[in-house]
Formats: C-alpha cells, sequence, structure tokens
C-alpha cells in the first residue's frame, strides 16, 4: 500500500509519469486529507498502475470511512464513529442529498464529541458496494462549508459543485483550482494533459450555470502548489 495526501502522491505521480519512470505496483494507492477529483485519481492510477482509493478523516475523529479497491462510495466505520447529515435547521436530509456533517465519536470516553460539526459536506449513498462488505456508504467528500463562495447577491456556491468542473472529462487536465478573488470575480487555473479548447469549453459552461454576476477566468498553469502536501482545490479570498 502507498499511502499519504493527495498533494504529496499527486506531485509525486506526476514525476513519474513526467520522467517515464517504471515503478512498483503495489496492491492500492490511499490518498487523505483533501478531495480527490477524477483527473488527480486517473493520473494517480497511470503512474503506479494500481486502484487509488480515499480515506476520510479528521483531527478530532480519525478513520471516518475509506474506500476498498472496488473505488466505489466510502465505507464509514460504523463501530467507531456516528455521522449524520442534516440541513440548516439540522434536519437529516434524504439519502442522495448533501448536507453539513455532524460527527460523534464512539470510542473517545476522555473527551467525546457528540453530533460534532467539522465544516464538511457529504451525503449517504445508497445501495452496497461490489466487494460485498455491508457498511453504510457515503461519497466521497467535496468540499467544505468554508470553501463556498459567495456572489454579490448573496448566493452561495457550494464547494462540492466547485470540484467538478472537469467531471465529465477528467483526462483534459492533470491538476485544477478555482480561486475567488476579493472582487469576487473568479479564476480557474488548469494544468491541461488534454485539448485546450474542450478545458476552455467545460469552464464556460460552469461560468453559464454560474450566471453573469461575475467575471469568470480561465488560466493555464505549469502547476498546482499544495500547502505541506494537501491541495486545496477551492480558495476565497479574504
Amino acid at each position: 500500500m502507498l499511502q499519504g495526501y493527495v498533494g504529496a502522491i499527486t506531485q509525486l505521480a506526476q514525476f513519474v509519469v513526467d520522467k517515464g519512470l517504471e515503478v512498483h505496483s503495489p496492491k492500492f494507492v490511499w490518498t487523505t486529507s483533501a478531495p480527490l477529483p477524477d483527473s488527480q485519481r486517473k493520473l494517480i492510477g497511470k503512474a503506479f498502475n494500481a486502484p487509488v482509493c480515499d480515506q476520510y478523516g479528521s483531527c478530532e475523529v480519525r478513520w471516518i470511512a475509506q474506500q476498498c479497491p472496488e473505488c466505489g462510495g466510502l465505507h464509514v466505520n460504523t463501530e467507531h464513529v456516528h455521522i449524520e447529515f442534516v440541513d440548516d435547521n439540522n434536519n437529516p436530509v434524504p439519502k442522495g442529498e448533501c448536507g453539513r456533517t455532524l460527527l460523534t465519536n464512539l470510542e473517545d470516553t476522555v473527551f467525546p464529541l457528540i453530533r460534532y460539526e467539522n465544516g464538511d459536506r457529504g451525503r449517504w449513498l445508497t445501495g452496497q458496494c461490489a466487494c460485498g462488505r455491508t457498511l453504510p456508504m457515503i461519497d466521497s467528500v467535496k468540499g467544505r462549508e468554508s470553501e463556498s463562495f459567495v456572489l454579490p447577491s448573496g448566493k452561495t456556491i457550494n464547494g462540492e459543485f466547485l470540484t467538478t468542473i472537469f467531471d465529465s472529462d477528467p483526462d483534459l487536465v492533470s491538476g485544477f483550482r478555482v480561486v475567488q478573488h476579493r472582487d469576487s470575480s473568479i479564476t480557474v487555473e488548469f494544468v491541461p494533459s488534454g485539448d485546450e479548447g474542450k478545458i476552455v469549453g467545460l469552464i464556460r459552461s460552469f461560468a453559464e450555470k454560474i450566471g453573469d454576476e461575475v467575471c469568470v477566468n480561465h488560466k493555464k498553469v505549469e502547476s498546482i502548489p499544495h500547502d505541506r502536501g494537501k491541495l486545496r482545490f477551492v480558495i476565497r479570498e479574504q
């Protein structure tokens, strides 16, 4: 198993691909600390020729959920943690809908956290994984409340939407991030690995969904910087 932060493993995978290196293929790659967009998953899988599995945890509550090599949703460790997804009124949202994440640690008897809101947004998935495990499943975490963009009208664009710009064709980019500047304008930075015309087309489609409240720009870059191994896909300048 190769385990590490998304940003660090992505950087290593890009080096392997750029240099044309042949490396040992682990049974799977296990990433953590940040959302794992399809573009990064494909890059890492290509570099190490192995399934790429997402893992969800936090400093306050560890080992919340993780993918198996089937790479469906994330299996929740229900013997260790209780998860709730709620709306703005703290009511449970239906399965399949995103909500604010509340966590209850079932193991800590010294300083228990009960219905602790960690700032993430997530949702329950229906059905079971092809691996046969019967643990309940959640979708990969797409973003935090703090990573949402606020438009001049007061409308909010959630982080989980901002990380899906290239989901329809993840091979087009090897990295990206979305930045909202202090004047409310938005820039989509991308590292191309495919047709740049198609990349710009997807960014324009994203801009159309937002509307004409703010200017949406695009910028080709050599690489996406990471913060001590963590990739920040959504940044709102303060």
